[in-house]
């Protein structure tokens, strides 16, 4: 087969020009058929060339190269959609073709305006188009071998180029010099890794705001001629839902990854759970004390009514139900081996338990839910995965709050928690992450939507704060005695009984708040030092004892309440308690909870099972609004 040298000008390829369009010229100039170029280059026939295009990347620029005699450099710059991160290929791409027509008409055009957040030409400031005027047929890549048809709309009054610059084109290197901020943004781009989009629940229009924000965040330049981040958003109240996560990495190469198997645990957990468990530790610590008797006395009694009412005046039982659903939201079984410090059930094999897809268990492999990135360190992707697991988690406290906010408000406890769905794209609750590797580090931040108010970490007050509220309660409590000490008072002793004396006057501002044990009933009472002697005296100054210790003072104080109650009776010298006074259930709430618990009764099993089963028929017995 004699194989023909092609009509070619050399030295027109213009930066950023896509390979479809060099092969429109290169056809149109020798009016070449569909494979012709192929066959000029490999001596192939068209039947062995129908493979599609986009699947044989460089072997192609190759051969159109030596094909135009151009040198390979010349289409190295994202001639081809498989130059272009996989990342940006998949969520930032249009699936079509997009040109600006005076850029086609001076015999250029690029894929760079194929993405998104491109709406108008840098070069002309004009709109791109993604359609025909007349037919509104959308513009499509036609390849056939390594020729391009004539015709990209279904009417073909579009023209893929003029005549005019087919051979030359008018636009020069200096004017197709405004993509350059676009490339770089592409390569910077491919440096970045992303959690999976089928993963994080978020519209494409959501997506697409986002970009100028992790930008930011990640030190990207955020390209002029991109659409501006609050023309991108639907509303304002949109951009103000989403709160942000960052982190920032050491040198990530030189330590060893440390895959240690979970053997504390009464139940099967993957390494992940490290950091959901964390984060419930230092909930507990610094946010909530003994949740586990608020949710014992829920599964005991299963009464939305009453415990939504708890939640109402109680924050301890709020907060113990939002940790309660907070963990549910994680792990569906994690009862079994978490709150209320259950055994594990009976006859439970780790090695033959059965494998449930929950959030936790989605980050064992980083590569199912992350796109593009460079390849990393073990340890590095270790890393990735805990602060992926930390934005799932701070999205399901999310959840978990504001289910129970509409528990309160509706005078009804609902935990009735539903599997998570990895295909979850509801509008709230959306989150997405972002990684880009600065050499041996990472650098990560990850955004969250209707995070909610009370996140993990408790606003703990600092240092001067601290000592600056120690120094006005020692104030206020020597405020306190000075004002007692101008009242009489009771003071016993074994050898004389009681006496009326007058109330004693701190030496200094060193006055302790102790509580007051093995009385009978709950006392508190202040002790200080007065006249190189010790005082300990009731808080609302019915009686004080002195003594040369502190212990001999407070002994004496002990008896001396003693003797007063056993005289006196039981409800002297001590403080009522003041209960908060709890909105009564309304009529159809309380019949509600009579026959929820009812037909609760009647579920099979026991604990924590029986209590999440009930979940749905609480559903069912809920008071409407407008029930009286």
């Amino acid at each position: 087969m004699n194989v023909h040298p092609l009509t070619w000008y050399p030295g027109t390829v213009l930066p950023y020009a896509s390979l479809w369009h060099t092969l429109a010229r290169a056809t149109w100039l020798n009016d070449l058929r569909p494979g012709d170029i192929r066959s000029s280059v490999e001596g192939k026939r068209h039947e062995e060339s129908q493979q599609p295009f986009e699947h044989r990347g460089e072997r192609d620029l190759r051969a159109v190269a030596s094909a135009l005699g151009e040198p390979q450099s010349a289409l190295s710059q994202f001639a081809v959609i498989e130059q272009f991160p996989a990342m940006l290929r998949a969520v930032y791409m249009v699936q079509g073709l997009r040109w600006c027509a005076a850029c086609v008409a001076g015999g250029f055009h690029t894929l760079l305006g194929s993405i998104q957040l491109v709406t108008r030409c840098p070069i002309h400031a004009a709109p791109l188009i993604d359609a025909c005027p007349q037919c509104a047929d959308g513009f499509r890549m036609r390849f056939g071998g390594l020729a391009v048809r004539p015709q990209p709309c279904r009417c073909g009054r579009t023209l893929l180029l003029e005549p005019s610059s087919a051979r030359q084109p008018s636009l020069r290197a200096e004017d197709v010099a405004v993509w350059a901020p676009v490339a770089r943004w592409v390569r910077e781009v491919g440096e970045v890794t992303r959690s999976a989009s089928p993963n994080s629940g978020l519209s494409r229009q959501i997506d697409l705001a986002l970009t100028a924000r992790w930008c930011r965040d990640l030190g990207i330049e955020y390209p002029r001629c991109f659409d501006d981040e609050s023309l991108l958003w639907p509303d304002a109240q949109e951009r103000a839902c989403w709160s942000s996560y960052e982190a920032h990495s050491g040198n990530l190469n030189g330590a060893a990854a440390s895959e240690r198997p979970d053997t504390g645990s009464s139940w099967p957990a993957p390494w992940q759970s490290r950091v959901y468990r964390a984060m419930g530790r230092h909930l507990r610590r610094h946010g909530l004390a003994q949740p586990d008797r608020w949710i014992t006395l829920l599964m005991d009694t299963l009464d939305p009514a009453a415990f939504a009412m708890t939640m109402a005046a109680r924050p301890t039982a709020r907060a113990a139900f939002t940790e309660m659903l907070w963990a549910r939201h994680l792990e569906p079984r994690v009862e079994a081996r978490r709150w209320l410090r259950r055994p594990a059930p009976l006859g439970t094999d780790p090695d033959t338990a059965p494998v449930r897809t929950t959030p936790i268990e989605l980050h064992k492999g980083l590569e199912r839910i992350a796109l593009g990135g460079p390849s990393v360190s073990v340890q590095a992707r270790l890393w990735m995965a805990h602060h992926a697991m930390a934005v799932e988690a701070r999205r399901a406290w999310g959840r978990a709050w504001r289910q129970t906010q509409k528990s309160i408000t509706d005078r009804w406890a609902d935990w009735s928690i539903e599997d998570w769905d990895p295909g979850d794209r509801s509008p709230s609750g959306g989150v997405v992450w972002f990684c880009r590797s600065r050499g041996p580090s990472q650098q990560f931040t990850g955004y969250v939507r209707d995070a909610a108010d009370a996140f993990f970490s408790v606003a703990l007050p600092t240092k001067q704060q601290r000592c600056e509220a120690l120094a006005d309660a020692r104030l206020a409590r020597l405020r306190r005695m000075e004002v007692l000490a101008g009242q009489p008072c009771l003071g016993w002793c074994h050898r004389n009984g009681w006496r009326v004396e007058q109330g004693a006057r701190p030496d200094d501002d060193d006055v302790r708040r102790i509580a007051l044990l093995h009385t009978g009933q709950r006392s508190a009472c202040w002790v200080f030092k007065s006249s190189d002697r010790f005082v300990a005296r009731l808080l609302d100054g019915v009686i004080q004892v002195s003594g040369a210790t502190a212990r001999e003072a407070l002994c004496g104080l002990r008896q001396a309440v003693v003797q007063y109650r056993r005289t006196y009776g039981a409800g002297h010298a001590s403080k009522p308690r003041q209960r908060k006074q709890m909105e009564a259930p309304r009529p159809a709430q309380a019949a509600a909870a009579l026959r929820f618990r009812h037909f609760a009764a009647r579920i099979g099993g026991r604990g924590s099972a029986r209590f999440w089963a009930a979940g749905p028929i609480a559903l069912g017995f809920r008071p409407t609004r407008s029930d009286p």
